[in-house]
């Protein structure tokens, strides 16, 4: 039988790596828990996404054209002239005024359907001297550029 010691103070090894357990654990508990804030709003910037798609299709029926027509698109969030989607045709192959010219088409968000955002969820501090473009329509699709675990 062990008999009690009664003036052990300080501090065992056991508790050191008591210690470093915890802190370890709580480092990895603060990093999941901003890689669940980064995935919780990936279901907002795909509706987004969504939206400026069936805007795209609407632009595109009432321009008659069809996808392949457009070479790029993309949506401009300006903090004056707020936001805007800039699409950019290629040029028809047989047409002799603008055969090297690709058509340009800026169209106002302010006034249309489009009942997306703009800009990515994530995207909280935007900045009011530049315009910010986080939405791209490339390869047949829109492209979240703020954050790659959105696409």
């Amino acid at each position: 039988m062990m008999l009690a010691r009664p003036h052990r103070r300080g501090i065992v090894i056991a508790d050191l790596l008591l210690l470093a357990v915890i802190a370890v654990l709580g480092v990895l508990t603060i990093m999941k828990f901003f890689e669940y804030r980064v995935a919780s709003t990936r279901d907002a910037c795909y509706d987004n996404q969504k939206a400026a798609d069936e805007f795209f299709d609407s632009v595109l029926n009432e321009e008659k054209k069809i996808r392949p027509q457009a070479f790029t698109a993309f949506i401009i969030n300006h903090h004056i002239d707020g936001p805007s989607m800039q699409i950019i045709f290629m040029p028809h192959p047989y047409d002799q005024v603008r055969r090297n010219y690709a058509v340009t088409e800026k169209i106002d968000l302010k006034d249309s359907a489009f009942f997306g955002r703009p800009t990515c969820p994530l995207h909280k501090d935007l900045p009011t001297d530049q315009p910010v473009i986080d939405y791209w329509y490339a390869a047949g699709r829109w492209w979240c550029l703020y954050n790659p675990y959105h696409n």
